[in-house]
C-alpha cells in the first residue's frame, strides 16, 4: 500500500473529464480501509454523476521545512524530493508562495515575510523549485505552478526563506 498520509483532492474534473463507466459515488471512507471498496457507498456503478464532477487525489505532497531559523517558524525553505533535501530558489517568490509554505507546516498566515538571497545560510543538495506561482489558497506547494524539481538556473545565493511569525 502506497502511503498517502496527507492526500490533496482535486475536484471539479481538474486533472481532465474522464471516459467511460462512473464507478463510485457518495464514498464514506474513514481513512483505516486498505483500499476503496472498504468505504460505504451506494455500490458499484450506482451514481448520479458527470464527469464533471471527478475528483483525484494526490499522494506525492511534498515534505518541506524550515532550517536555520533562529526560532521554529523560520529558516530557509527546504523541500524533499527522491528522498533529498534540496532548497526553493527566491526568484518571483512571493508572498502567497510564503504563506502556502507556513500552512503547509501549521503555522499562521496571516503575515508571512520572505527572506531572499540565503537569508539563512546556502543550503546543500540541488535548488529543486524556482518561481513558484501560489495564489495563496492552495493547501500544499504541489498545487502551484513552478519550475523545477531540478530544472533552475538559480545558485544557492538565491535560496529563499520565510518567517510564518513568532509565537
Amino acid at each position: 500500500m502506497n502511503d498517502c498520509s496527507h492526500p490533496v483532492i482535486q475536484s471539479a474534473a481538474s486533472f481532465g473529464k474522464g471516459t467511460g463507466q462512473i464507478w463510485a459515488d457518495d464514498l464514506d471512507c474513514t481513512g483505516e480501509e486498505h483500499d476503496i471498496s472498504g468505504c460505504t457507498f451506494p455500490g458499484w456503478g450506482n451514481n448520479d454523476c458527470t464527469h464533471q464532477e471527478d475528483v483525484s487525489v494526490i499522494c506525492d505532497v511534498v515534505d518541506i521545512r524550515l532550517v536555520n531559523g533562529t526560532f521554529v517558524g523560520e529558516g530557509r525553505v527546504e523541500v524533499k524530493y527522491n528522498g533529498k533535501w534540496g532548497t526553493v530558489c527566491d526568484d518571483n517568490f512571493g508572498v502567497n508562495d510564503a504563506a502556502v509554505v507556513c500552512k503547509m507546516l501549521g503555522f499562521h498566515i496571516s503575515n508571512p515575510t520572505i527572506q531572499p538571497k540565503a537569508h539563512f545560510g546556502k543550503g546543500l543538495g540541488e535548488v529543486l523549485i524556482t518561481n513558484l506561482g501560489c495564489k495563496g489558497n492552495e493547501l500544499e506547494i504541489n498545487q502551484c505552478n513552478y519550475t523545477g524539481l531540478g530544472h533552475t538556473n538559480c545558485g544557492h545565493s538565491q535560496d529563499v526563506g520565510v518567517s510564518c511569525g513568532k509565537y
